[in-house]
């Protein structure tokens, strides 16, 4: 290592341009680093998707959901299965504990899935295997408007103009419209002359396919060549359907389609409606591709839609996520740039030498553009949490810097002394008997800067390896954790592992070549004095005549004012009366060291205790600015009343002065309000009391339930889920009422939202199979007659100007009006036409709108949305409520996914704290070649731990995983200050020529705490006032930092003062030990008053 550091102290030339070089690799790789708003995260699940069209949802599960369940349950790696049973679709969610690459497991899943293909009915849909990510949320949202074209015409620009172009963007993954209505060509029979025709649907529907036709008819050679023959018979208009003939076995006659009801351009049955402000629009959802560029594909997307236009259509972007992306990138780069500035104004004060603050600020700035090269090269990409990891780790990084160069101002300050103070030359005279001394004054020799230089450097560099290897170790237990803690601190902790190795390079490689450019003369060393800037100032201005005479006046009075007022207070801020004071108070410590213990103890023991009563969560809330409002209605209410109940709503909560705007998303039964809020700074309330007064507003509505949460990026704290899970979905749903009614009663839960619904009324109709067969009718047919009469079926397609509309064929209107009606239909036979009164029974029944599944057993959810109680508090609570609710045997109940966390975060984080210090311990060991010392060195670990815990219970902030994190930051942080004290004690004891070891030992502690005193306060506050922007974050994601920041903040500004008392202490008695002959006996040696009643001072 010497040679590496003699060899770039004797190359300036060399390092400029080496670090130069680098410089500039960073500032071309800004461009090129992928940009985010959170770090990419892969979700390891998988879902399995298949429909079965107008399948109740109990056969759903019985004839797909459960033989699926059977089959991929020997698929390895599978954490839990879970699973829902609607009518018509089975979906299956596979999550897995840990997977390499998901691509496989989709192909295990797709092959087994396979195997048993061929049990499902015919008319079942191919099942398909997509990655199921329950975060997945648009990127890119487009309204349209307009009162020139109507819903149906909006949509079908929507789908046929601007999705498509949409779609081109390079990573786009899928584009959705919604609202609007979807346009379709009717098909309307009358029942009553089909009957009278004896005319089956089927038969209507075969020659509608069979006439709409475009069929190659194979080729014919002519002379030289082939002539390709095709049979065109595709409908051109909607009229020429109309002609189409269809054969009437009971009339035997040809009979046109008009003749049996209306064919129109009209639009399907509406399945939602999108709103905004009480206004139906349409609106387009764009998502991306998990591992493109935001940005990019944002700025894309926005370059298509201005491409197209259409007249009186007004299209709005509502939502951009790269525009949220720059607000909060900038926000965190001018946390971390701001950081910065401070901690160079900090090294100012300190330093008073505008060269030497120019010097260690520059470490900053080539630090971190430097470290932009190095995260290209590792494919770490911009977001929220690496930017914040430099804003964390902006004070840290003139750490090294400034270790250096005060090594340098006292090393060059010891050469002057030592050359201003006489020396005795002692000369015998013969004439004399007695020796006598004569004072010589000693030449001065001229300053060698470039050796003072090199001398710091290589006297430190072991000093600053140590602490900044245990810095990056702190990082490294990152890497042994779960896969989401990877993924959200991975970058985090990587960009600022290499921001910190890079300072050290800086530091030891660059700033020395720095410092012998701009440090080359005496003159360099001098402070900077206001009172002599005044002075040039006022010559400056005195020089442009009589007409700044009198502000020249003013301003040498204010000065002089201000100057006097100054003096009262500058002694009292002045590094050497802190450094006075200090001495003095370790003086009294050293003289009675039972304090400095009884301190340490009582910090330990009050630490310990306050733990019971933290709150625990996995995650702190944020206001995110935005709350989502599920609104419930009765299962089966109709998509129109539904509507209306939603306006309501909408207008009632559009009147509240915070609102800025609503968006509505309203299904059948149920609807999705975003409601978007004003800037934090413009608003009266916070997100939490708006909550409760829109609870006030809509709790009057009848029939209608109304849930609120806050819309955020991450997963929901102040939310917890308990699953119950047993056989009988009815017996699950009255033990999980039971226990909402139970959990609601708890003080500090605001309120308790059951996740399933009632069945719903469904008509069953139970076919008799011996009536079928001497009709000649099978139940398929008879099943397929009914459903195209009601709901419809589609027998091909209308091909117009490149775009393909469905054709539907159903009954008209006023045939389906009620359920009256359908035991009335005739269907025709082999021999005569039947009512489906004749062949079946009807029987009206409740049947399930859904059916979860947990581990292939029936599940139903209920959440509890917590208040007051912290996440940790309720469980407990909660655990005590329901032991007194009876379940079954063999029923129990989980909690979701939240309180797994909290739990698996408790015992990962204390073997990340656990890993972190044990390899501090062998960095320190290796460092000193001593398996005692590292224990007395990591003292100020606990110091700050400790004093977190009580900052965290007086402040009533909760324990969670960014405090937790920045308990491991600050044991790489908090050490530092003890290497340099005990380095620089056991470097002066080792030179001492004291024949008192003991003596020696006490002298070189006391002048090592002397020395290190100025570079442990700059470091101290350059890394703590660092912090100070991104502990007053509290944008949306700052719940992931700013918990983190405060940690290391309080913690090593305590740790830091008591460092500077209990160290020295500690490293006397431990080191003192050694030196008697014989060794006392108990600990309580320590609380003796000791013999030193001076220290030198």
């Amino acid at each position: 290592m010497t040679s590496i550091l003699g060899f770039f102290l004797r190359r300036k030339i060399t390092s400029f341009m080496i670090f130069g070089g680098f410089f500039l690799w960073g500032l071309l790789s800004v461009n090129l680093l992928p940009v985010s708003l959170m770090p990419p995260t892969e979700s390891p699940a998988l879902s399995i998707v298949t429909k079965y069209p107008g399948v109740a949802p109990s056969r759903i599960e019985e004839i797909l959901t459960k033989p699926m369940e059977e089959q991929i349950v020997g698929v390895g790696g599978i954490e839990s299965i879970y699973s829902t049973s609607e009518e018509g679709e089975s979906r299956i969610n596979v999550i897995f504990s840990e997977v390499r690459d998901i691509t496989l497991k989709a192909v295990e899943l797709k092959s087994k899935i396979d195997l048993i293909r061929h049990t499902f009915p015919r008319e079942v849909q191919e099942p398909t295997v997509i990655r199921y990510d329950p975060s997945d949320r648009p990127i890119f949202i487009v309204k349209m408007e307009s009162s020139a074209y109507s819903l149906k015409e909006m949509r079908e620009i929507a789908e046929n103009k601007i999705k498509k172009r949409l779609e081109r963007v390079d990573g786009v993954s899928e584009v959705r419209v919604g609202g609007g209505r979807y346009r379709e060509i009717l098909v309307e029979v009358n029942r009553n002359i089909l009957n009278f025709l004896g005319i089956s649907l089927a038969e209507v529907m075969e020659r509608i396919r069979n006439s709409n036709v475009d069929l190659p008819a194979g080729r014919i050679q002519e002379n030289e060549g082939w002539i390709n023959v095709r049979v065109l018979g595709k409908f051109s208009a909607i009229q020429t359907m109309e002609e189409i003939v269809v054969r009437s076995p009971s009339q035997n006659k040809w009979v046109k389609l008009r003749e049996l009801g209306s064919v129109y351009d009209g639009h399907r049955d509406r399945e939602d409606i999108s709103r905004e402000d009480g206004n139906e629009n349409v609106t387009i959802y764009v998502q991306k591709a998990g591992d493109a560029n935001t940005i990019s594909v944002c700025e894309g997307l926005r370059d298509e839609l201005s491409q197209v236009s259409f007249p009186e259509v007004k299209t709005e972007i509502t939502y951009d996520q790269s525009e949220f992306i720059k607000i909060s990138i900038d926000r965190v780069a001018g946390s971390a740039m701001t950081g910065g500035l401070i901690a160079v104004f900090v090294i100012f004060l300190f330093l008073r030498n505008f060269r030497a603050t120019l010097i260690v600020g520059a470490s900053i700035p080539l630090s971190i553009v430097i470290t932009f090269a190095i995260m290209f090269v590792s494919k770490i990409g911009f977001n929220v949490m690496t930017l914040a990891g430099l804003a964390l780790g902006a004070g840290l990084l003139i750490d090294n810097s400034i270790v250096v160069l005060d090594r340098i101002f006292r090393l060059r300050q010891a050469v002057v002394l030592s050359q201003s103070i006489p020396v005795e030359n002692t000369k015998r005279h013969k004439k004399k008997k007695k020796q006598q001394l004569e004072p010589v004054e000693k030449k001065p020799i001229p300053l060698d800067l470039k050796q003072i230089v090199d001398d710091s450097v290589m006297g430190l560099y072991k000093e600053l390896a140590a602490s900044t290897f245990t810095n990056i170790a702190v990082f490294l237990p990152f890497f042994f954790g779960s896969r989401e803690l990877k993924q959200l601190y991975g970058g985090m902790s990587l960009t600022v592992s290499f921001s910190i190795l890079i300072s050290l390079a800086v530091s030891l490689f660059f700033l020395p070549q720095l410092a012998k450019l701009l440090l080359s003369k005496p003159e360099h060393f001098e402070n900077f004095k206001f009172k002599t800037f005044q002075d040039r100032l006022v010559a400056i201005l005195g020089k442009n005549g009589p007409r700044f005479e009198d502000k020249l006046i003013r301003f040498q009075n204010s000065f002089s004012k201000l100057d006097t007022r100054f003096d009262k207070v500058k002694r009292f801020l002045s590094l050497k009366f802190v450094q006075e004071r200090y001495m003095k108070f370790l003086t009294r410590i050293f003289r009675n060291p039972k304090w400095a213990y009884m301190a340490l103890i009582f910090l330990l023991v009050s630490g310990t205790a306050v733990v019971p009563f933290l709150k625990q969560e996995y995650i702190d809330p944020v206001d995110a600015g935005e709350i989502r409002a599920s609104v419930e209605l009765e299962t089966g209410t109709h998509l129109d009343a539904t509507s209306e109940k939603v306006k309501t709503i909408e207008a009632i909560l559009g009147k509240v002065e915070d609102v800025d705007k609503i968006n509505a998303k309203v299904e059948k039964w149920h609807a999705d309000l975003y409601i978007k809020l004003k800037p934090l700074n413009k608003r009266r309330k916070t997100s939490e009391e708006l909550i409760s007064e829109f609870k006030e507003l809509t709790s009057s509505l009848e029939d209608v339930f109304v849930y609120y949460v806050e819309n955020t990026s991450m997963d929901s704290s102040r939310e917890l889920d308990i699953e119950f899970i047993g056989d009988d979905t009815e017996v699950l749903k009255k033990v999980a009422k039971a226990g909402a009614g139970k959990i609601k009663q708890i003080p500090g839960i605001q309120e308790t939202v059951l996740r399933f619904r009632d069945g719903k009324q469904e008509f069953l109709l139970n076919i008799h199979q011996d009536k079928m067969a001497l009709i000649g009718l099978s139940s398929e047919e008879v099943g397929n007659y009914i459903r195209t009469a009601i709901q419809g079926s589609i027998p091909t397609k209308f091909i117009e100007d490149s775009k393909e509309v469905d054709i539907r064929v159903r009954f008209r209107e006023e045939d389906r009006l009620n359920i009256e009606q359908i035991p009335n239909y005739k269907i025709p036979g082999d021999k005569s036409v039947v009512s489906v009164a004749e062949l079946s029974i009807p029987q009206e029944k409740e049947g399930e709108t859904k059916i979860y599944r947990k581990n292939k057993r029936r599940m139903v959810t209920i959440t509890a949305k917590l208040g007051s109680l912290d996440l940790g508090t309720a469980v407990e609570k909660i655990k005590e409520t329901l032991n007194g609710v009876q379940l079954p045997n063999n029923y129990y109940y989980e909690f979701g996914g939240s309180f797994k966390k909290l739990q698996k975060n408790r015992i990962e984080m204390a073997f990340m704290i656990f890993l972190a210090i044990f390899l501090i311990y062998c960095i320190l060991a290796s460092l000193f070649e001593d398996l005692r010392l590292p224990w007395l060195l990591m003292v100020s670990v606990p110091l700050g731990i400790f004093a977190d815990l009580l900052i965290l219970f007086c402040f009533r902030m909760s324990l969670n995983i960014s405090v937790y994190i920045g308990f491991i930051l600050l044991a790489g942080i908090a050490i530092n200050n003890s290497i340099m004290l005990v380095d620089q004690a056991m470097h002066l004891f080792r030179h001492s020529k004291a024949k008192n070891q003991r003596f020696a030992l006490l002298i070189a502690t006391v002048r090592s705490a002397s020395e290190r005193l100025r570079p442990i306060l700059m470091t101290t506050f350059t890394t703590v006032t660092a912090l100070i922007p991104t502990m007053l974050d509290f944008g949306e994601g700052s719940q992931l930092w700013r918990p983190l920041a405060i940690t290391v903040f309080w913690g090593l500004s305590i740790s830091t003062l008591l460092t500077l008392i209990l160290v020295p202490v500690l490293f006397f008695h431990f080191q003192g030990r050694t030196f008697r002959e014989k060794p006392e006996g108990t600990i309580f040696r320590f609380f003796r008053k000791k013999t030193y009643r001076t220290l030198p001072l």
